[in-house]
């Protein structure tokens, strides 16, 4: 009786559940006549279920054992890979030696785990490298390629060699890119992750390799290690492209000095309102005067907390990530802070620093003074117009506040200028690292 087994495999894999069962039965009892094909059938049924037949874990031992003593090389190895999966690892060893000197591929690759990992006996690198070896010059085991060039790169059995796992994955390369690439993409992919990592360590490539190109390719082509490396490598070429976006905005020139602006990203823990009154006197008349302000406490995400003065008004939100900034005398490694942004919106809070105030000597104070009485001047010459004084000193008062103002703003115009890259900047970026 001929049997048809492309017509049994397709009714064991039916939907409709009586045609499968009756399927099953017609496979097992062909099995126990001793049919390879029919064991392999169930083999395949039950190792992963069907529409209609569940995966079943002791019955798919069975009959890989079953198929394996009927001679069947691949149920051989199989049978192996099951013993080993289940922890029977002097099983597998011996039935995995069976199946590599039977051919089967997939045999050699897992007696050479095994001999590397060292279970079943003790590990035995130096010989497990000689099988995959000899199995690779055949030019189609993958698996074997894939597992060798590992080992050179792990450099855990023998010394690390990237440019030998390079190598062998080059020469492996025309098989990878026409079968493998169709049958087994995963493993294509493979390659090209771990060609990327033998270059990342100083193989030298052929002509049109790269780290980059490689990786890009590897993640494309579905393998997880390169997805995580390409975004490694694109957070980084941001970080560093951020990093000199805001070296060229830090350092500025105001006041007659030279500054620099770091920031703190911190989370806003909470803030208390602090007050002082003073008392004076003067000539029996007693005053006294209360100053009003907050003080906000942030933590960075180390975990260090700082605390910065603000004013009585001023409005932040507690636990939302700021960006507080600090400016000092440039190369002192020391600041004030002057403002806190919020990158969510780009809004800014003014903080009570003051770089005239906290750097005199820096600040140009008395440049500063001289601009604020100019204006005065030309402000009070106007109202003096009123009062009758000449067109004359009215011109020379005007000149007086636009000098003035120019030598005032002309000192700050560099701070608010550093200040209003500084938002965009965290606007552009967000939530500073």
């Amino acid at each position: 009786m001929i049997i048809d087994f492309d017509d049994l495999k397709q009714q064991l894999n039916s939907n409709v559940p009586g045609e499968a069962a009756r399927a099953e039965q017609e496979a097992i009892v062909l099995a126990e006549d001793g049919s390879i094909d029919a064991a392999e059938l169930l083999v395949g049924a039950y190792a992963d279920g069907t529409a209609a037949i569940r995966a079943d874990r002791i019955k798919e031992f069975k009959y890989t054992k079953m198929a394996a003593e009927m001679g069947s090389s691949f149920s051989r190895f199989w049978l192996a890979h099951l013993q080993r999966e289940s922890g029977d690892h002097g099983s597998a060893l011996e039935n995995a030696r069976v199946a590599h000197g039977m051919g089967e591929v997939g045999a050699t690759n897992l007696l050479a785990r095994m001999m590397l990992a060292g279970e079943g006996q003790p590990a035995k690198p130096l010989e497990a490298l000689q099988l995959l070896s000899e199995s690779v010059e055949g030019g189609t085991n993958t698996d074997a390629a894939l597992l060798l060039a590992e080992v050179w790169l792990e450099g855990k059995h023998i010394p690390r060699n990237a440019q030998n796992a390079y190598d062998v994955l080059q020469r492996h390369a025309h098989f990878m890119s026409t079968a493998t690439r169709r049958v087994a993409p995963q493993d294509w992919a493979r390659a090209l992750y771990l060609k990327a990592e033998a270059v990342k360590l100083g193989a030298v490539p052929v002509e049109g390799d790269s780290y980059a190109g490689l990786i890009e390719q590897a993640a494309e082509a579905g393998d997880p290690d390169a997805g995580a490396a390409r975004s490694a490598q694109r957070n980084d070429a941001a970080s560093r492209a951020r990093d000199a976006e805001w070296d060229a905005i830090c350092r500025f020139t105001a006041y007659r000095a030279k500054w620099e602006m770091f920031f703190k990203a911190a989370r806003l823990l909470g803030s208390s309102n602090k007050s002082h009154t003073s008392v004076s006197g003067y000539n029996g008349s007693v005053s006294s005067h209360t100053s009003h302000w907050q003080v906000a406490t942030f933590a960075t995400a180390s975990g260090n907390q700082f605390t910065v003065s603000l004013p009585a008004r001023a409005s932040l939100v507690r636990d939302r990530e700021y960006a507080v900034l600090y400016i000092g005398p440039a190369g002192s490694e020391r600041g004030t802070p002057t403002h806190i942004v919020d990158p969510a919106d780009g809004s800014v809070v003014q903080a009570n620093g003051d770089l005239v105030s906290s750097y005199p000597k820096h600040g140009s104070r008395l440049l500063s003074g001289v601009g604020k009485l100019l204006m005065a001047i030309g402000v009070l010459a106007v109202l003096a117009l009123f009062g009758g004084l000449g067109f004359g000193a009215l011109v020379l008062g005007v000149l007086a506040g636009v000098g003035g103002y120019k030598l005032y703003s002309g000192q700050s115009r560099g701070y608010k200028r550093a200040l209003e890259d500084a938002r965009r900047f965290f606007c552009k970026h967000g939530k500073p690292n």
